[in-house]
């Protein structure tokens, strides 16, 4: 089935079609109407459209590879009626946005533009605390609702912010076509209009829309909804009133009286948005007159479904030969599927499954358990990695010994709680080797994103993690030594371990010497791109090509083989803050444990110049803060 949960269209339309002539290769078809009555006149200057398809999704909705199938599809016929297409597939929220905006900006600007938007992909209406409706299209990234309710509305687009970017249009008409199924109250349902022949009320403004069916509505990946309506336009199917145009009114009741003849279970919705002043025009396309045409092709054989217990419960399921994902119950055509079964500290299973038409089948796969094991001591090698098993996190190891910590007082930009230089000596141990990511503190938080920030997207999950305060950091920390992590435990540096870790046996301001400019080959840090957007920035003299966060390991590592220590984000300490803190230490494994106001933060961030930027700049931060510059690494001990 495509669109498994409820999916919903939307189609907020342009207006009409008309004679083919392209100017230019980013423009779109002219259209001039000659309605019954009055004088002919030019409804278009140009004709835009943007397809979307989504079908490989990566977590937990099922794969419609028929809405990639269907964007192609769309977006030839749309080429052959004389739009200009941009053609998108298998998107993220911000790709989306992106996408969406670059296409509102370029071809939304001119009032005699046409544009359409199409999207093929997964849809889900959601019951606000108002009891009105509000519809989201589902992005490929995005979470199941019921299992991580913040994870997915971070990840999925709501039709209210889809509506907005159509309200901001200078585009006469705009057409939104969703091949899903819809519901909400920002849409003016239209049940009973009976479409008249053209005339000269298109000129008006109007934003229209068609969904492939109501909310909860199961709309196949096999779309009748997107075939009758290519039918339509291509002139296989007849023309419902013989005039030569097709209106939006039109094509949303042939549409709504067609599809259930090949699909009982679905019924198409069209109307308008609910504005006064986008109401009352109409979008026409020009007909296609003595084609042939030609039924939609009826469903194919029933698909079967596939569930799959497993011991321990909590195992991962792929199926390898067509997706990343599984889910229960998830409908299949018959076929033979190569089932995979894996958990951390079991052994991987793997077996082919045959599914029949219509079967619904049960496998149950018991996977055997394999013992932990934590790295041992001959491994405990300064440089020498290990990977932690429950997140895939890479740790090296930093030796033990003692050093001088603080800075000189000739250091330049030396801060005076940087001082008296002292000597401590702290014991052996493991380092995380990059700052911990989102994809990392998922597992643990399941849906904390670092959000957007000045319009950058900084939620992937190579990104590091932000926006987390010194009680989760230490919650994660603490979950993970409860997770068996490999048999140890985990916890944030000391301060005395993240200098030593960070100046990785130097004594110089940086771990790469005291040029504060040499810092983009081995840290990211406000810099020449930083202030083209930020022009009143101290900046390093240097151009690293990040304007906010970076993902882990994009540049340099110190001589331990650590990545950003320096730069990129703050990273929590378990120390709290005392600017006296160095004459109160310890020489062996310091650490200033005594309750205060704030924690230790080190190593700068993105953001900030070369005063921050040191491996002996300390910065005092409220354990309860979450910030866009700061995030964390953990340490490992056993």
């Amino acid at each position: 089935m495509k669109r498994l949960l409820p999916l919903f269209l939307l189609m907020l339309m342009p207006a009409v079609l008309a004679p083919f002539a392209v100017s230019g290769a980013e423009r779109g078809i002219g259209v001039t109407l000659r309605p019954p009555q009055g004088q002919p006149f030019r409804l278009y200057e140009d004709s835009y459209a943007l397809v979307v398809g989504n079908g490989r999704y990566t977590k937990g909705w099922d794969p419609l590879p028929g809405a990639l199938q269907d964007a192609d599809d769309v977006a030839a016929a749309l080429e052959r009626n004389g739009f200009s297409v941009t053609l998108k597939k298998d998107l993220t929220r911000s790709a989306f946005q992106g996408a969406l905006s670059e296409f509102s900006t370029k071809f939304g600007a001119k009032p005699e533009n046409r544009l359409l938007f199409y999207y093929a992909g997964h849809g889900y209406t959601q019951t606000l605390s108002t009891g009105e409706e509000l519809g989201f299209l589902v992005m490929t990234d995005a979470p199941a609702p019921d299992q991580d309710p913040y994870g997915f509305r971070l990840a999925s687009v709501d039709m209210q912010s889809i509506v907005t970017e159509a309200r901001i249009m200078n585009a006469k008409h705009v057409l939104f076509m969703f091949d899903s199924c819809f519901s909400g109250s920002i849409l003016n349902l239209r049940e009973r209009v009976v479409p008249q022949t053209v005339s000269d009320n298109v000129k008006y403004p109007v934003r229209q829309f068609i969904t492939a069916g109501r909310a909860n509505e199961p709309v196949p990946d096999h779309s009748v909804f997107k075939q009758a309506f290519l039918n339509l336009l291509e002139g296989r199917e007849r023309e419902p009133i013989p005039d030569g145009y097709i209106t939006g009114e039109e094509l949303g009741l042939f549409l709504k009286n067609k599809v259930p003849e090949y699909n009982p279970a679905q019924h198409p919705q069209y109307g308008k948005i609910r504005d006064p002043r986008l109401d009352q025009g109409d979008f026409v396309f020009l007909a296609q007159q003595g084609a042939e045409w030609s039924e939609p092709e009826p469903p194919g054989p029933k698909p079967g479904r596939l569930y799959v217990r497993t011991v321990p419960s909590n195992a991962a399921v792929r199926l390898l030969n067509i997706a990343p994902r599984f889910s229960q119950g998830m409908e299949l055509a018959a076929g033979r599927y190569h089932l995979e079964v894996s958990a951390e500290g079991y052994e991987e299973h793997e077996e082919w499954i045959d599914l029949g038409a219509g079967e619904d089948r049960d496998v149950e796969i018991r996977l055997t358990a394999v013992p932990k094991q934590a790295p041992p001591a001959a491994d405990a090698v300064p440089g020498k990695t290990w990977t932690e098993p429950v997140t895939g996190m890479e740790f090296v190891y930093v030796p033990g010994g003692c050093y001088e910590m603080g800075s000189p007082s000739g250091e330049k930009d030396r801060d005076s709680d940087e001082g008296l230089v002292h000597e401590v000596c702290v014991d052996g141990f493991w380092m995380g080797k990059t700052e911990v990511t989102n994809g990392q503190f998922r597992k643990f938080k399941g849906g904390h994103d670092s959000g957007d920030y000045q319009g950058n997207s900084l939620n992937g999950d190579d990104q590091p993690v932000v926006e987390v305060s010194w009680e989760e950091a230490k919650a994660f920390a603490q979950w993970l030594t409860r997770q068996g992590g490999g048999g140890g435990s985990f916890r944030l540096p000391t301060e005395a371990e993240w200098e030593n870790a960070c100046r990785a046996g130097t004594r110089t301001a940086r771990f790469w010497g005291d040029d504060p400019d040499e810092a983009c080959r081995y840290a990211n840090v406000a810099d020449r791109t930083a202030k083209r957007r930020w022009s009143d920035w101290t900046i390093h003299d240097c151009d690293d090509g990040y304007a906010v966060t970076a993902p882990v390991g994009s540049f340099r590592p110190n001589a331990f083989g650590i990545y950003d220590l320096l730069g990129n984000v703050w990273e929590w300490c378990e120390d709290w803050y005392d600017k006296d803190a160095y004459s109160k230490h310890a020489r062996n494994n310091p650490i200033v444990d005594a309750s205060g106001s704030n924690r230790v933060g080190r190593g700068g961030s993105w953001d900030l110049g070369p005063r921050f930027v040191r491996c002996a700049n300390r910065y005092l931060i409220s354990p309860g803060d979450g910030n866009f510059n700061l995030g964390f690494r953990l340490l490992r001990t056993d």
